[in-house]
């Protein structure tokens, strides 16, 4: 079983000759399955869609149909979007930034995870219940995500998670790329993301961002496991 919580290698009963398997995760980052719930970015080259989310090729809707036959998920599928959400406001915004900035070690994607009275702490019980509201479900996980992977993007994926719930920190006028981007049967979709728009979805349904050219992008995940 993996080492984690013990005070001592000798809490785990590690005898003389035993293998130990140790894997060492950078700083906020996600890990096995968790990576797929709100993404990875890299170059993802030659993996499928890459040339559209680098922008060297134009999104048709069949090219959207067949990135839905390769990589799965459902054509009617659907995703909400709440541009005019402002379930949090601007200070509150700051203050989520604020707390990522303060954490931030040079990572081009940082990802931190918070408790729901960690939430609270930052930005007040009323703002979290208002979240919820917006969920509509329970949830299992809380994530902070501060990026500036420059040159980079997010693979077409479904999610692990049954649920995903992604608040805007800032605007996409804050920076250039990391357009997040559905696809449907109707084709590509990049819904519009001001700063405290929220857009939710269930894992069925494919999606990536674009790769980042510029600038920083902040983000709250709320999250729904099976």
């Amino acid at each position: 079983s993996p080492v984690k919580n013990w005070s001592a290698i000798s809490d785990c009963h590690v005898q003389n000759g035993d293998t130990l398997n140790v894997y060492l995760g950078k700083r906020g980052e996600a890990h096995n399955e968790r990576t797929t719930d709100i993404g990875h970015f890299g170059l993802h080259l030659g993996k499928p869609g890459s040339d559209y989310l680098s922008g060297a090729e134009e999104g048709t809707t069949l090219a959207a149909m067949d990135l839905l036959r390769d990589l799965g998920g459902q054509p009617d599928a659907l995703f909400q979007s709440f541009p005019c959400a402002e379930v949090l406001s601007v200070q509150q915004r700051e203050a989520l930034m604020h707390h990522l900035d303060q954490q931030y070690r040079g990572e081009a994607d940082l990802k931190l995870d918070l408790t729901t009275d960690g939430l609270a702490v930052l930005i007040g019980e009323s703002a979290v219940a208002s979240l919820t509201c917006y969920f509509a479900t329970d949830f299992n996980e809380i994530r902070l995500r501060r990026c500036e992977a420059h040159g980079q993007c997010i693979n077409f994926h479904t999610d692990v998670s049954n649920r995903t719930m992604q608040v805007a920190l800032n605007g996409d006028d804050a920076y250039k790329g990391g357009k997040l981007v559905y696809v449907t049967a109707t084709g590509f979709v990049c819904p519009g993301r001001p700063a405290g728009s929220i857009t939710i979805h269930d894992n069925n349904i494919l999606h990536g961002v674009s790769t980042l050219e510029s600038g920083v992008r902040y983000a709250l995940f709320f999250l729904k496991s099976s």
